[in-house]
Parts: structure tokens; C-alpha cells; sequence
């Protein structure tokens, strides 16, 4: 695991997992991640005041199981 805070700031959590992958870690440890972000395939935006203390408690309670993200209801649409 990898999680880079950069000069600026910006903390990535670096999973190289995929987007949809990445969309369910996100909103799985939403207490640690920026809210409303554009997903990425290759990282997670972490919100910038994360600590090893919050991002350790967020795996406990990811731990429990994992949340699926919400569906746009546009993409939905799109299929019929």
C-alpha cells in the first residue's frame, strides 16, 4: 500500500486497482476520503488532515463490509 501526501497537500491513496474497484474503496472508507471526486483507476483522493490513527480506525470499520457505490440514475437511463 502506498499513500503519498504531496507539497501541495494532495494525499493519494495509489491501488492501481481500477475505477469500479477504487468507487467502492472510496465510499467504503468514506471518513477518510475527499466526498464528491471524480474516482480515478489509479488512486483514491484522502482528505488532506488524515492521520495514521483515522486511516487505521476507517479499515476497522471497512472491515465489517465493504459499501457499494450509488448508482447515477442518468447512467440507468442510458441503458434502455
Amino acid at each position: 500500500m502506498v499513500i503519498v501526501r504531496e507539497g501541495d497537500g494532495d494525499v493519494r491513496w495509489w491501488t492501481w486497482a481500477g475505477h469500479r474497484a477504487n468507487a467502492t474503496l472510496a465510499v467504503s472508507l468514506s471518513s477518510v476520503t475527499v466526498p464528491h471526486r471524480r474516482v480515478e483507476d489509479r488512486f483514491i483522493r484522502l482528505r488532506d488532515d488524515l492521520t495514521a490513527q483515522s486511516w487505521q480506525a476507517a479499515v476497522a470499520d471497512a472491515r465489517a463490509g465493504l459499501t457499494l457505490p450509488e448508482v447515477d440514475v442518468r447512467a440507468v437511463r442510458g441503458l434502455k
